[in-house]
């Protein structure tokens, strides 16, 4: 039985794919220490927002993007890791045309990892921390929540595309479809939430939107990168 882990053509990960695990890697860790910037800025500014729960609501959405992130470089690299020791393709050869589809998608997923964060910025502050723009700055609302679900779905569907143009094993693909239509479905949720139904329950829509943003992030871990590890630990005995 074959590898349900193993790609098509190991060549992508022996040749190309280190340079994208290096280019994600410095993306993340300039978009976090922008980010951590960006909040730290604010709370020590206006430390009285400490005591605003909107804040929280953000930084918890914050610590799940990059949570997610997070499952992105660590099942990247593990997935390579599996790839070693490969030397011939799997479909019968490598093409040019190929590695450098999928070098793209890569790249845009990278892209994407970097819009996701980029939602969760606050913009310019204004003088006082008490006021309506301030407060619009931080709140979270349906907005905000259909944006993080689009980018993370957009995130799955350009994995699942990635494995379409690799050619390897289906399962890969079903697990990230399904999950790119569990976050499109949340986001055209929270993009159509009437905001008199939002606001009748905003603390509980927040706390629906986070819970099912932290679920399939749960999920994405137990499925994908359970798997690579506990095969990558297999292969290493």
């Amino acid at each position: 039985m074959s590898d349900p882990h193993r790609l098509s053509d190991p060549y992508y990960a022996q040749r190309v794919a280190g340079t994208i695990n290096g280019l994600l890697s410095d993306v993340i860790a300039i978009g976090l220490l922008l980010l951590s910037f960006n909040y730290i800025r604010l709370i020590l500014e206006y430390p009285e927002l400490l005591g605003d729960p909107e804040l929280w609501k953000r930084l918890v959405l914050l610590l799940l993007a990059i949570a997610f992130i997070a499952y992105d470089v660590l099942a990247y690299k593990t997935h390579l890791a599996l790839q070693e020791g490969e030397t011939r393709p799997a479909d019968g050869g490598s093409s040019p045309r190929r590695i450098l589809a999928l070098y793209f998608i890569d790249l845009f997923r990278i892209g994407v990892s970097a819009w996701l964060l980029a939602a969760l910025a606050i913009g310019d502050l204004a003088e006082d921390p008490l006021n309506a723009k301030l407060r619009a700055e931080l709140a979270v609302g349906p907005s905000l929540f259909a944006t993080v679900f689009t980018f993370v779905a957009l995130w799955h569907a350009t994995i699942g595309l990635w494995y379409v143009v690799e050619g390897s094993n289906r399962r890969n693909k079903r697990l990230h479809a399904a999950y790119a239509l569990g976050h499109a479905a949340a986001a055209f949720f929270f993009a159509g939430l009437a905001p008199a139904s939002y606001a009748a329950a905003k603390d509980l829509w927040d706390l629906a939107a986070t819970g099912w943003l932290a679920l399939l992030i749960a999920l994405v871990y137990r499925t994908q990168v359970m798997a690579f590890l506990r095969s990558d630990m297999e292969r290493a005995r």
